[in-house]
């Protein structure tokens, strides 16, 4: 972490803090497509299964159990492994999920799909400990307040995709293109992520890790 508390004036006109802005976006945008479709998705994938089908709200609550315990997880990790390095193993395993999530849905493999679902939850909850913890990582904790609440506006821009996949879903009558739309942008923010460093003050050297 770094001991110079930035302002919020300050952090705006560094890249990086565009940057975790994205990052927000990139890991956020995934779980809120998940969440807002996971009653539809079990609907259409449970369709041999009854019970299973007749109460497909056991999937979103399956999905808060597994966001809840992913923000736990993943701060546990970041602490070891890093922040950045956290980021990159639950974005590179959600993504891949999100890719296969059309096929596990057209397989009617309901088991699968539940762990296709759980790491977008887990990835979801996940992020909403990482980014506070990279904000105070790279700005200071003085400001943190206001300072990750600006970062927090990558959650709110985060809802065009799940607002987008109600577009593709209406035009080609399943929501294959959101999943894929959404693991690419996933994808995205882990190539930014491997590229953020903490900034520094004229006169500090290089960027730090």
């Amino acid at each position: 972490m770094t001991r110079v508390d930035w302002s919020a004036a300050d952090m705006l006109k560094t890249w990086h803090f565009y940057a975790l802005v994205f990052l927000f976006i990139g890991s956020a945008q995934s779980g809120l497509l998940v969440i807002a479709n996971a009653t539809p998705m079990l609907n259409r994938t449970a369709t041999a299964v009854a019970f299973v089908a007749a109460n497909a709200w056991l999937l979103s609550s399956f999905g808060g159990l597994v966001n809840a315990a992913g923000r736990v997880g993943t701060g546990l990790y970041s602490d070891r492994i890093g922040r950045g390095n956290a980021y990159l193993v639950n974005g590179v395993v959600s993504a891949a999920c999100l890719l296969l999530t059309p096929w596990v849905m057209r397989s009617g493999n309901v088991p699968l799909l539940f762990v296709a679902v759980g790491v977008a939850y887990w990835q979801y909850g996940g992020g909403l400990s990482l980014m506070p913890a990279l904000t105070a990582d790279y700005f200071g904790p003085k400001n943190l307040g206001f300072n990750y609440g600006l970062v927090f506006l990558g959650w709110g821009i985060a809802f065009f995709v799940p607002q987008l996949a109600g577009y593709l879903k209406d035009l080609t009558g399943h929501l294959d293109y959101a999943f894929y739309l959404s693991a690419g942008l996933l994808l995205a923010a882990v190539i930014v992520s491997r590229f953020l460093r903490r900034p520094l003050r004229p006169g500090e050297g290089k960027e730090a890790a």
